[in-house]
């Protein structure tokens, strides 16, 4: 990469930061990463990417059995409902140690049948049959129960504790009358962590039907020092006689949200990352465009057009005290808990933001875990609408720790989750950040939303089902 300034112009200089000579801007340590970049540059790129998830998803082993709760003991401990579930698994003793199938669980809500689950699990809009929050609360108890059951986890005393949940995307709707699965499986393991993929899944008389999917990322740590148990974690092993193909797609595609992820770090504008940096000059000069677009609507006479909205009109919050029975088998609050209630939030600050106008929630961006919250914690969730473009818009959520002993100490964020919505295809949405945060986080999801977007299908089918709400009022 050649610096994008002349040496005349800008002589080289030492880089503070790594040492090393620096031309205008870029050091050669940043040109050599900004080569060596991994990350979806174009919405064509994630349109492949989704393609290849889709076609990798890995089908119930002919070896799974309908087992008791005991296969997945994290979701039972959680879920009141869970023994009207039905779980299937492949019995230890019949499989292969340490491959994904050995470690597979695979749970059927039957909402065709059972109109206490088809109830608990309902959406508001009416759009699909099982609520993201609840799918979000789900996926993370059988993560658990997936890399506890490759570690041996349980009986070997070893601490799995959740990093994070990316890249969940909605694939198609969830139509009424199905029944819904959700299956887990290892698709990569390192030597102290793995990559869990959750897949969601309608079963009707055509078979099964991929409608959504997350990956999650879980470490092993030492419970006694809390550091990362580096060899803790076996390896993965292959399935001998399954999709051979597809499963070295999984590790493929594992390997690069290793990379994205370290990309990602790399680039970061949040303030806690060890390596943080501004927003680039075209990004602040779209954040200088929307707010002279705010200036000029302001100073117009009065007319029937709204003002853009602020992120600081859009900000909502929740608080709560951690109880015992929401602790996870660490002792913790347990994540699933986190994740609905922030999913809960996110879902009050779209129906706010869209001033009761029908919209419809289609997946994650990222889930964070920073540290753990604790039993009597005080916590508070800010919900934030950080970015608004055309028909898509984003919903930040933080996860804050109040000081017990002095609650006007600045708080400590211990979470932070980044939910996507669809609003009618008519709607011209948009949102101004006025303080540097906000400015962060609406450039964040800006980067985002320039190269992750739902598939074309799928934004048509959730712009014809809003159509359909707005012309039935």
């Amino acid at each position: 990469i050649k610096p994008c300034c002349s040496v005349k112009r800008y002589p080289p200089l030492p880089c503070p930061h790594h040492g090393v000579v620096m031309f205008g801007r870029l050091c050669l340590f940043e040109a050599r990463a900004l080569s060596q970049r991994r990350d979806f540059r174009t919405c064509a790129e994630h349109v492949e990417w989704q393609k290849r998830v889709v076609a990798s998803s890995m089908r119930l082993p002919s070896a799974a059995q309908v087992t008791h709760l005991a296969a997945v003991p994290f979701l039972a401990e959680v879920d009141p409902l869970s023994s009207r579930y039905v779980v299937r698994a492949v019995p230890l003793s019949e499989s292969v140690q340490h491959t994904p199938s050995a470690s597979l669980v695979d749970v059927t809500w039957p909402i065709s049948t059972d109109p206490v689950v088809e109830q608990s699990i309902r959406t508001l809009s009416g759009w699909g049959t099982f609520r993201l929050g609840k799918f979000y609360e789900a996926l993370d108890a059988l993560t658990a129960d997936v890399a506890y059951r490759h570690t041996d986890g349980l009986n070997r005393g070893l601490a799995l504790v959740t990093a994070s949940h990316a890249h969940s995307i909605t694939i198609a709707r969830t139509p009424p009358g199905k029944d819904v699965r959700i299956r887990c499986y290892i698709t990569s393991a390192g030597s102290a962590s793995v990559e869990v993929r959750t897949d969601a899944l309608t079963v009707g008389g055509e078979g099964e039907k991929l409608v959504n999917v997350c990956y999650t990322t879980m470490v092993a740590v030492d419970k006694a020092t809390g550091k990362v148990a580096k060899g803790a974690v076996p390896r993965l092993e292959r399935d001998v006689g399954g999709d051979e193909d597809a499963e070295k797609e999984r590790v493929t595609l594992a390997n690069l949200h290793k990379e994205i992820r370290t990309t990602r770090s790399r680039e970061s504008i949040k303030f806690r990352t060890p390596l943080s940096r501004p927003p680039t000059q075209a990004e602040m000069e779209a954040i200088h465009a929307l707010h002279r677009a705010h200036t000029v609507a302001s100073e117009q006479p009065a007319g029937p057009k709204r003002l853009p909205d602020t992120v600081s009109q859009h900000t909502h919050f929740n608080s709560f005290v951690v109880f015992p029975e929401q602790r996870n088998v660490q002792g913790t609050l347990f994540g699933g808990e986190l994740m609905a209630q922030g999913y809960e939030l996110a879902y009050f600050a779209a129906h706010y933001f869209m001033r009761g106008a029908p919209f419809v929630p289609i997946g994650l961006d990222e889930a964070a875990f920073i540290q753990p919250v604790a039993i009597g914690d005080l916590v508070t969730f800010r919900a934030r609408v950080v970015h608004a473009e055309a028909s898509i818009f984003r919903v930040f959520v933080t996860v804050e720790v109040v000081d017990r002993m002095d609650t006007a100490k600045r708080t400590t964020r211990a979470n932070h989750l980044r939910f996507v919505f669809v609003a009618h295809p008519d709607s011209d949405l948009s949102v101004l950040p006025e303080t540097y945060p906000e400015i962060l986080m609406h450039v964040n999801a800006q980067r985002i939303h320039a190269v992750e977007r739902p598939t074309e299908d799928l934004l048509q089918e959730c712009h014809a089902y809003l159509r359909s709400r707005v012309h039935g009022r």
